[in-house]
């Protein structure tokens, strides 16, 4: 016997018989959750908005989501991944498909804004002199899951976590920075 999710037996019978629809909905998530986010990261003290369509080189994609701690001084490009764990094995080469896509999107937008185009300060609300000053970095954020871990060879330097990783980095009582350095606690 093998128990599933209705609502992911759908959603899979959704992407097969309705694609268009599919698509639309999956971008819809990728708004709200980015929505979702934006206020939790900027309680935490951190600078958090997107998207930001770009082009770099040849290549256009788009930035989900922008996080920057000023006091430390940089920034993270974010790709959005809202991966839920595989319900089969077989599903789970297609999770490692979309982290190793979102690792060479994350490694693509880093590469725009090492840039620093002025644009992204008119967009992002911040100082272009505070821009240009950042350290940045990249990583892809899954909602759930982190995959095998087959996709790690692919584009190193491109850390991969999740939503409940995040938040048990930067909640209470770790209090860490993305960065990797600690927080005063909060008293």
């Amino acid at each position: 016997i093998r128990l599933t999710s209705p609502d992911a037996v759908l959603w899979h019978l959704l992407s097969i018989i309705r694609p268009s629809l599919h698509s639309q909905l999956r971008n819809r998530k990728e708004v709200f959750w980015r929505n979702e986010l934006i206020p939790r990261l900027n309680d935490h003290g951190l600078h958090a908005s997107g998207p930001y369509g770009f082009q770099c080189g040849s290549k256009e994609s788009d930035l989900d989501l922008l996080i920057v701690d000023e006091a430390r001084g940089f920034a993270i490009t974010t790709e959005l991944k809202w991966l839920q764990p595989a319900e089969d094995v077989k599903d789970s080469q297609s999770d490692e498909e979309q982290i190793s896509k979102g690792i060479q999107q994350a490694a693509l937008a880093l590469a725009w804004l090492r840039s620093a185009p002025v644009d992204l300060a008119n967009r992002s609300g911040l100082a272009q002199d505070t821009l240009s000053r950042l350290d940045y970095r990249a990583m892809v954020l899954s909602k759930n899951t982190l995959g095998m871990g087959s996709y790690g060879s692919y584009i190193a330097g491109v850390p991969v976590i999740n939503e409940p990783l995040l938040d048990y980095t930067l909640g209470h009582p770790h209090r860490k920075s993305l960065e990797g350095r600690s927080e005063e606690p909060h008293v």
